[in-house]
């Protein structure tokens, strides 16, 4: 797991050294730094405050099961629709936040990959800088990239296809809430939907 953690940032390490197509390029970054729902756009307007870049290709769904393998090498990335010309710290915060909060399978496994989260999370970060020589401060993008993950999660969450729950969904805003705190952006709290 770890030599593939590995493998997995140097593949979005040099995913970032490839330059954006021009049409990636005219609507960055307002078009991915407000994939937020309403209530964290006081999140967004804080990334957009970052000086954000629009000169690498970043993913913005980047994760382990979006990576094709035969073990040893990667050998494609599938799911680009949310790809976009961007700041690989908005793409790398985004990894961040799924690799730690993610919903993973239900079952008897669920536990153990859930500790198996920090070892992946080492590895990713260990094989990026191999391949840039450096891992870009992403910490201030994380409350933000929670908030648009957070976002995909909530329209999908009743699908019957789908890993999470409404508990993994009140996980994902207390996190973006403990976030939001650490760079002086507190939220308000959500309002629960009603009861049916």
């Amino acid at each position: 797991l770890l030599r593939l953690s590995r493998l997995f940032g140097r593949t979005q390490a040099q995913l970032h050294a490839v330059a954006p197509p021009a049409e990636f390029v005219a609507s960055a970054p307002e078009e991915w730094a407000s994939r937020v729902t309403p209530q964290y756009v006081d999140l967004a307007n804080h990334a957009s405050s970052l000086g954000l870049r629009t000169d690498a290709l970043i993913h913005m769904d980047f994760h382990p099961l979006n990576i094709i393998s035969d073990g040893q090498v990667v050998t494609g990335i599938v799911d680009w629709s949310g790809a976009a010309a961007g700041d690989p710290r908005a793409d790398l915060a985004r990894t961040d936040i799924t690799l730690r909060t993610a919903p993973v399978p239900p079952g008897p496994m669920s536990y153990l990959l859930n500790l198996l989260r920090v070892v992946m999370l080492y590895g990713w970060r260990a094989g990026y800088r191999e391949a840039a020589g450096t891992l870009p401060d992403y910490r201030p993008l994380k409350a933000w990239a929670a908030a648009t993950l957070l976002a995909e999660i909530e329209r999908v969450i009743n699908r019957p296809n789908v890993w999470g729950t409404q508990r993994d969904v009140e996980k994902l805003r207390r996190m973006v809430s403990i976030w939001a705190r650490e760079i002086g952006r507190p939220v308000a709290a959500a309002t629960p939907p009603p009861s049916p």
